[in-house]
């Protein structure tokens, strides 16, 4: 049975397993990504990973999913804010010199999307968009069977358009972008700010009626509206650690989507569903991208 060695590279942690040709992951491993930068060279160490991870395992190649900007070769991470050393790298022809194996490279919140897109039987030839509130704002397109990349292949950073009257600073060099207000970003400056008595883990169980949390739902609504308003989707995800916190009001955050869409249409047609993903998820995508890339 072919299989391939997948990986999801996050700021946080890095996770990796082998998928086999009928999707199914096996052997899943999770590390420390600031254990992996801790060396100096965050691609020294990820290389030396995988190829401890691969040993005796014969894997006929490696899909990786990069928290990054990738040029629409899926060669080259343009930027990655939220890992050092990793703007302007062709990571692929790196990977592949080292690790003597064809390396596909994609976007983590594209893999996401196809992993849940497989889980919920979604349509490949769809049009879906994941929206995955983390860190940051992570944001997937899925248009003709295929992620949508843009002419860059820098299309659906939702994270990164800017709001009117913000001001911060963001990772990317512009000021106001929606995800340091909209993610988990601006929820932890909302739980230092106005809540610091209060868990991080119970902040929506104790004070989701709050209006400061209200508004935070409501600009999150507002975004992710907007976006369904351009692209008219048959189905839209919403997943990422933030909604999968204790008490996270997802009824009200799909109240306020459908508020800010269009109607009739596509307010009154697009499907919402809550991503049935874990901590593997990022991996199992991986997987299928990289079936689908390298066969």
């Amino acid at each position: 049975m072919r299989h391939i060695i997948a990986a999801d590279v996050g700021g946080t942690n890095i996770r990796v397993g082998v998928v086999d040709e009928h999707f199914a992951l096996h052997d899943f491993q999770m590390v420390s990504t600031a254990d992996m930068c801790a060396s100096g060279s965050f691609i020294n160490s990820f290389t030396s990973f995988l190829e401890s991870y691969a040993r005796d395992k014969n894997a006929d190649g490696f899909s990786i999913g990069f928290p990054s900007t990738i040029d629409k070769g899926r060669r080259i991470l343009l930027s990655t804010p939220n890992i050092p050393g990793l703007n302007q790298i062709p990571i692929a022809d790196i990977l592949e010199h080292h690790l003597k194996k064809p390396v596909c490279i994609e976007k983590d919140v594209n893999n996401l999307l196809i992993s849940d897109m497989e889980r919920l039987s979604i349509d490949s030839n769809s049009i879906s968009l994941g929206f995955y509130i983390g860190t940051g704002l992570g944001n997937a397109l899925f248009l003709g069977g295929r992620p949508y990349y843009g002419t860059h292949g820098a299309a659906g950073e939702l994270g990164h358009i800017p709001m009117r009257g913000k001001t911060e600073l963001c990772t990317c060099g512009n000021r106001g972008c929606s995800e340091n207000y909209a993610s988990g970003k601006g929820l932890h400056r909302i739980h230092h700010e106005h809540f610091p008595q209060t868990s991080l883990d119970d902040l929506f169980i104790k004070h989701g009626t709050d209006n400061t949390i209200i508004e935070f739902i409501d600009d999150l609504a507002l975004i992710i509206a907007s976006e369904i308003n351009i692209l008219d989707p048959e189905f839209v995800i919403i997943g990422g650690g933030i909604a999968q916190m204790n008490g996270f009001p997802y009824k009200s955050l799909q109240n306020g989507i459908y508020k800010y869409t269009r109607k009739p249409y596509p307010a009154c047609g697009v499907i919402v569903y809550n991503s049935p993903g874990d901590q593997s998820s990022g991996v199992a995508g991986a997987g299928i991208t990289g079936f689908k890339s390298l066969y």
